[in-house]
């Protein structure tokens, strides 16, 4: 499937694209997870608005995603590696971090529509 604002998508329990991110001044390979329950789903208006909000403004929220790892652990630049920023069918995106102090959990960091930082077990 094309979208618009991520280009090529494929469908693996998810709609999926691989994107580079630079976050703390590193490039990164994040992978785009668009959230879908069947390869028959078409992207719902509420996901590809969330698509369009973060591809235009990308910048911004990289900056904002930042500030707010480092109000949650002042060494998250090295502790934090982005792993994939994940579109909920409810609109709800954040970027998920795998965390090098505990391996079982990374954290969540969601930009739309709140901007929180919570662990991905609660978060998911």
């Amino acid at each position: 499937m094309m979208n618009k604002y991520f280009g090529e998508l494929e469908y693996n329990y998810g709609w999926l694209t691989k994107r580079e991110i630079l976050l703390f001044g590193n490039k990164h390979e994040i992978t785009v997870i668009i959230q879908a329950y069947k390869a028959e789903d078409e992207i719902p208006t509420i996901q590809d608005e969330v698509c369009k909000e973060y591809a235009e403004h990308e910048q911004e929220y990289l900056e904002c995603i930042e500030k707010l790892m480092l109000e949650f652990d002042d060494n998250a630049d090295t502790r934090f590696t982005p792993d994939s920023l994940y579109i909920e069918r409810d609109g709800k995106c954040a970027l998920l971090c795998d965390d090098a102090e505990d391996l079982d959990d990374g954290i969540a960091v969601e930009i739309i529509p709140e901007k929180i930082v919570t662990y991905q077990n609660v978060y998911l």
